[in-house]
């Protein structure tokens, strides 16, 4: 195999690919769709109504309204990341945090938002999303050698953990130049690529 890097926060960018196949192959019914359906056995009996309303959409453009401080603190034990990664359920802590905003009204870089992707892959398609990318983005582009870090529930980590040699991201780059097909045929929903490349917020 070739040598595989940290792709750190590009993996948000893949998880999200993710959920956009499992949107095309009909597991997800809508981007719309509140996401902690998702999480039925795993949401705090005391949570903020705010939060039952919030989309899929919202957390693939980061307007969940969790109140989350990653880019605004320095990575000490302030840091909702650094909090998150040292949690022992990933998914659990984001659900936990408090509300600061309705969803959909104010953009907060948010890393638990992107790992409650991983959760919802798994909600929705029955298989963790190493292996669900594995079979309809990965083998589909010719990506054989990947590594994706595990969360102690055993989620892998789609915040930052994705392992990938560079010929390989550039495969997904390419994929995404050519609008989502490979050797002619459909690896993305057309339309897929437009609207995940599309600005959403203006920051």
């Amino acid at each position: 195999g070739r040598d595989v890097h940290t792709l750190q926060s590009v993996t948000k960018s893949i998880a999200a690919t993710v959920v956009g196949i499992a949107l095309a192959r009909g597991a997800i019914k809508t981007l719309r769709q509140p996401f902690l359906e998702f999480f039925a056995d795993r949401t705090p009996p005391a949570i903020d109504p705010r939060l039952r309303t919030a989309t899929v959409e919202d957390l693939l453009t980061m307007r969940s309204g969790i109140e989350w401080h990653e880019q605004d603190r320095p990575l000490g034990e302030t840091n909702t990341t650094v909090q998150l990664e040292k949690s022992a359920d990933w998914i659990r802590f984001t659900l936990a945090q408090p509300m600061d905003a309705a969803p959909g009204t104010k953009w907060t870089y948010n890393s638990g938002g992107s790992m409650l992707l991983s959760g919802i892959v798994r909600s929705a398609t029955g298989r963790f999303i190493d292996d669900y990318a594995r079979e309809f983005l990965f083998a589909p582009i010719g990506i054989r050698d990947f590594h994706w870090k595990k969360t102690p529930t055993g989620h892998p980590d789609t915040e930052g953990g994705l392992y990938l040699s560079a010929e390989d991201l550039a495969r997904l780059g390419y994929l995404y130049l050519r609008g989502g097909r490979w050797n002619g045929r459909d690896v993305l929903q057309p339309g897929w690529v437009q609207q995940a490349t599309t600005r959403h917020v203006v920051a």
